[in-house]
């Protein structure tokens, strides 16, 4: 047995889907980025630090066109790598503005490296399991597909909340930005 296209592009999409939701916010729950920060809480100036993850259990929420839940043993994971850039955006304050700052992101790069599937079928008529065959090539092509359609180099989104403060030599002040 062989995948039909639309079964590749129902893994591709929810492979797509749930490394979005990576991407969102990478630095979410990462305690390894402590050691940059100083006993003021300000970080180095500047970051990095890689990301490596597995992303499990594709397609089992939705499961894949023709192929029964019931009836089938679906193991699919995806291996992905990044590397995010970060800097230290502390600003002291003044008399009327409190101190205020954190880590932002300045560059997130992310990419699916390989992909694993194997899929078991039940068999009515041998009362067996069929695995579904995927060969090498077919896994590359899903995993240069999955990074084409991810699309994740990408700038930070800029956070509503948090306003830049920008010198201005006119008025010898700061002003915010937004």
């Amino acid at each position: 047995m062989r995948l039909t296209e639309e079964q590749k592009q129902a893994i591709i999409a929810d492979a797509v889907k749930r490394m979005q939701a990576i991407t969102d916010d990478p630095l979410d729950d990462r305690d390894d980025l402590y050691p940059y920060e100083d006993e003021m809480g300000r970080c180095y100036n500047h970051g990095s630090c890689s990301l490596a993850t597995t992303i499990e259990e594709i397609c089992e929420d939705n499961g894949i066109p023709g192929i029964e839940p019931e009836f089938s043993d679906i193991c699919i994971s995806l291996e992905c790598e990044g590397e995010a850039y970060f800097h230290d955006s502390y600003d002291p304050g003044d008399y009327w503005t409190p101190p205020s700052g954190g880590i932002e992101l300045d560059e997130f790069e992310f990419c699916a490296t390989d992909l694993y599937v194997e899929i078991d079928v039940y068999n009515e008529a041998t009362e067996e399991y069929e695995s579904i065959e995927v060969s090498e090539d077919e896994l590359k092509e899903m995993v240069d597909a999955i990074n084409a359609e991810a699309a994740v180099t990408r700038e930070p989104r800029k956070n509503r909340n948090q306003r830049m403060k920008v010198w201005n030599e006119k008025t010898r002040k700061y002003i915010s930005r937004g």
